[in-house]
């Protein structure tokens, strides 16, 4: 998985750990844990929303809502709508904080040039 997905065999077994699976992996009789295409899915979600900041209490209270399932998808929805306001407006930051160093950038190019 941890080939397959780009998500280190560390951060899977931090996922695992730290509650955020819906559901554990099976385990092979090695120990060797086993995901399938729902769990890659779900590994793939967790990454997004760990990639853009979200904080690990509020993903596993997401989790938490999944694994309650159907109900609950007016909170879900709230859930992601403010973090997608976050990261969104610490997208358009960065793209701001790259704007000011490309400034520099070509500045100093400039004088090296020069």
């Amino acid at each position: 998985m941890a080939e397959r997905s780009g998500i280190t065999a560390t951060a899977l077994r931090w996922y695992e750990s730290t509650g955020l699976l819906l559901r554990p992996p099976v385990r092979t009789s090695g120990g060797q844990r086993r995901y399938d295409q729902a769990q890659a899915a779900w590994l793939q979600m967790l990454t997004c929303l760990r990639g853009t900041g979200m904080p690990v209490a509020t993903m596993r209270r997401y989790a938490e809502l999944c694994r309650q399932g159907d109900g609950n998808e007016a909170e879900r929805l709230a859930l992601l709508e403010a973090h997608r306001d976050v990261a969104r407006a610490r997208y358009e930051q960065a793209q701001r904080d790259l704007a000011a160093i490309e400034r520099k950038v070509a500045l100093y190019r400039e004088k090296v040039q020069s």
